[in-house]
């Protein structure tokens, strides 16, 4: 099945150094959201930039054909330290059976590791199931 929508939150640790006036979460942390479908299938009365599905973020309408291009741009964080323009800043992928959203990039055609320097991939999912117990949460 095709993807219909993609979403990613950008945590921005350069913001995280000033601990003693913390920043608001709106601040630190921006949020993408992009669907596939266009906006007469799924939504009433709505444009190609406003779906007002996702209550974090502005949905954006992406042709089925762009989602690799738009998924690779938006995990493309330039480091502004290098004087070189094409440095990509590290990431980490955190994301709920992460597993489950790995593989279906890799099946559009997007391979984070090759895509942007991953530090690490965490699963929210068996962080719960190792602090609260296996059966915290149903096996996927």
């Amino acid at each position: 099945p095709l993807v219909r929508e993609f979403g990613i939150a950008t945590l921005d640790t350069r913001h995280l150094r000033c601990l003693a006036s913390p920043f608001p979460a709106s601040k630190i942390i921006s949020t993408l959201q992009f669907s596939t479908s266009h906006p007469s299938e799924d939504f009433i009365d709505c444009d190609f930039t406003d779906f007002k599905e996702c209550g974090f973020a502005e949905t954006v309408f992406v042709p089925q054909a762009d989602l690799p291009t738009t998924i690779t741009e938006s995990l493309h964080i330039k480091a502004d330290t290098s004087p070189d323009p094409r440095t990509l800043r590290n990431i980490v992928i955190i994301g709920h059976s992460v597993k489950t959203d790995l593989k279906i990039l890799q099946r559009l055609g997007v391979n984070v590791h090759e895509v942007a320097p991953v530090l690490a991939i965490l699963d929210t999912d068996l962080v719960a199931r190792n602090l609260l117990g296996a059966k915290s949460s149903p096996p996927l």
